[in-house]
């Protein structure tokens, strides 16, 4: 489902599989618990991640709202059908995204 470690003073959480409700309703207790203790800026990865439902849009907004805009930042949405999930939510539009983990880390 997904993994956390930190990194270059960030919270990286990389993702896979199907985040749909059911894996949201698993996940989201937990990783809310761990952002919150990190007191880092988070990175959400989803190089494997092929398949998001809006449970999983609730997670990033309750995010975004918990860290702020600049301390959110999503990155490697290799699937055309994530990217497409977070411009019709329009959540493209406030939290800060990247294609590449590597211009994201180092630039």
């Amino acid at each position: 489902m997904y993994e956390c470690k930190k990194q270059d003073e960030k919270l990286m959480v990389a993702f896979s599989g199907r985040l749909d409700s059911l894996a949201c309703a698993k996940i989201q207790d937990s990783l809310l618990e761990k952002i919150e203790e990190a007191k880092l800026p988070v990175v959400f990865d989803f190089k494997n991640v092929d398949y998001v439902t809006s449970a999983f849009i609730r997670i990033c907004i309750t995010v975004y709202k918990l860290i702020g805009k600049e301390n959110l930042t999503c990155v490697r949405m290799n699937s055309p059908e994530v990217k497409e999930v977070f411009k019709l939510s329009r959540l493209d539009h406030y939290i800060q995204m990247d294609s590449e983990m590597d211009s994201f880390m180092h630039g």
